[in-house]
C-alpha cells in the first residue's frame, strides 16, 4: 500500500505545469564591457591642456634669405631645452635665423619642410626622439631651376599620449612661412661660360664689325 502511494504522488509532481520558471530566450543578453578609444573630438578639446603640461625648450629655424641658383640651399631647425635663443644664434656660423620661438616640446618630435618653388629632401630623419641634455637638429636640402622669391613653409609637431592611453596623436607647436629670393646671376654666368663661341660668333663679333665700320 506504501508502495502505491508514492508512486502516485510521484506521478503527480512529474505532471505539474512549469510556466512558473522563467523562459532561457527571454534573459537579457550577457553584457560586455567595451573599451572606449579616444575620439578626435576628444582629443581637440583637450590639446589646450596637453600643451600646457608639456614641457618648453627653444628653437631657431634657419635658411639662408638670399642665393644663388647654382647654390644648394641647407634649411636647418635646431631645438635645444638647455641653451638659450641668443647662444643658439651665435652658433649659426654666420647662418642668419628665420625665426626663433620657444616652443612646447615632447619625448618624440616631428617637423616638416615644405614648399611649392623648391625640391625639398630631408636629410635627417622627419620624426626623431629629442635630447634632453642636447640640442636636435632636422636638415633639409632644397633645389630649384629658376630664379625669384621662393616660399618655404615649416612645421613642428609633438607626439603625445591622450589621456594617459597608448593612443600616438601630434599636435602642432610651431608653425612659420618664410620666402627666399633665389638670384639667376650664377646660371647666366654658367650658360656665357659654356657657350661663349656660339654667342661670340653670333652676337658679339657682327657688334664689333658694325662698331668698326660706324668708326671708319
Amino acid at each position: 500500500m506504501r508502495l502505491l502511494i508514492l508512486s502516485v504522488l510521484l506521478l503527480v509532481g512529474c505532471g505539474q505545469d512549469r510556466t512558473d520558471l522563467p523562459d532561457r530566450a527571454s534573459l537579457p543578453p550577457p553584457t560586455v564591457a567595451v573599451q572606449r578609444v579616444p575620439t578626435l573630438k576628444i582629443v581637440e578639446k583637450h590639446s589646450k591642456d596637453i600643451l600646457d603640461r608639456m614641457s618648453r625648450a627653444n628653437m631657431i629655424f634657419s635658411v639662408p634669405a638670399k642665393t644663388n641658383i647654382d647654390q644648394p640651399i641647407i634649411a636647418e631647425l635646431d631645438i635645444d631645452p638647455v641653451r638659450s635663443l641668443d647662444e643658439m644664434e651665435r652658433q649659426l656660423r654666420g647662418r642668419l635665423p628665420a625665426d626663433r620661438a620657444n616652443i612646447a616640446v615632447s619625448k618624440i618630435m616631428e617637423a616638416h619642410l615644405t614648399s611649392a618653388d623648391f625640391r625639398v629632401q630631408s636629410i635627417t630623419p622627419e620624426r626623431q626622439p629629442l635630447s634632453q641634455r642636447d640640442n636636435t637638429v632636422w636638415t633639409w636640402q632644397l633645389d630649384t631651376d629658376h630664379g625669384g622669391l621662393h616660399q618655404v613653409s615649416v612645421a613642428v609637431n609633438a607626439v603625445v599620449s591622450v589621456d594617459g592611453e597608448r593612443v600616438e596623436r601630434t599636435v602642432k607647436v610651431y608653425e612659420h612661412s618664410i620666402m627666399v629670393e633665389v638670384t639667376p646671376r650664377q646660371h647666366v654666368v654658367r650658360f656665357i661660360s659654356n657657350n661663349w663661341q656660339w654667342l661670340w660668333g653670333v652676337i658679339f663679333m657682327p657688334l664689333v664689325i658694325a662698331g668698326w665700320r660706324w668708326l671708319q
